[in-house]
């Protein structure tokens, strides 16, 4: 998966700096198609370097998961400006209505990693969000621990699950992505099941 993230960074990048002909789509029409979720997630991880609005490539798509390029675009603003986008819990400006949630996402999935999966780590980021951002954070971290759930004991999602009460639901979310972005790419993980 983290190879077809970055194949969806490298092919972003080239389709900003010479637009045509539209690398990202026609590999994702191609051989990426079952990865076609994790491409646009790399595909918004490489957006904020060159300063570009994701907003203007999700528009060059049909695809509902073209929303996920908000997704890889929180994520790189959590791993790598966290000080504005998880202490300061800033935006960028342009990002507002349902692509805020989509990025909040990518910035729950960001905490996965950054806190080495500690649940408590994450509850207690998340919990000085203002409430109504708080369940798509939950949903983003729950889509990094479905996807990566091969490496957890199984008392670190219960923790996990228990931390989150209010917002099961949204964990439910973003478990259900990670096993439709395996099932889709027919890759299997041990403790996937586990996640679910």
């Amino acid at each position: 998966g983290v190879a077809y993230e970055g194949a969806g960074m490298g092919l972003a990048l080239l389709d900003v700096v010479q637009p045509r002909p539209q690398r990202l789509a026609t590999f994702i029409a191609g051989p990426g198609h079952a990865f076609e979720p994790l491409l646009f997630i790399g595909a918004g991880m490489a957006l904020p370097r060159p300063r570009v609005n994701p907003l203007r490539l999700i528009g060059g798509y049909e695809s509902d998961n073209r929303w996920l390029i908000l997704d890889g675009y929180g994520f790189y603003y959590g791993f790598f400006d966290p000080h504005r986008t998880l202490r300061r819990q800033n935006r960028p400006r342009h990002i507002s209505g349902y692509p805020a949630r989509v990025f909040d996402r990518g910035l729950g999935r960001s905490l996965w990693f950054t806190t080495a999966a500690d649940p408590h780590r994450i509850a207690a980021v998340i919990n000085t969000f203002p409430a109504h951002r708080r369940g798509d954070l939950w949903a983003g971290v729950a889509l990094g621990c479905a996807y990566a759930a091969g490496v957890l004991e199984p008392g670190t999602i219960a923790e996990m699950v228990e931390l989150a009460a209010p917002y099961q639901a949204d964990l439910a979310v973003g478990v259900a992505a990670a096993a439709d972005f395996r099932y889709r790419a027919a890759r299997r993980a041990d403790g996937r099941a586990r996640a679910c």
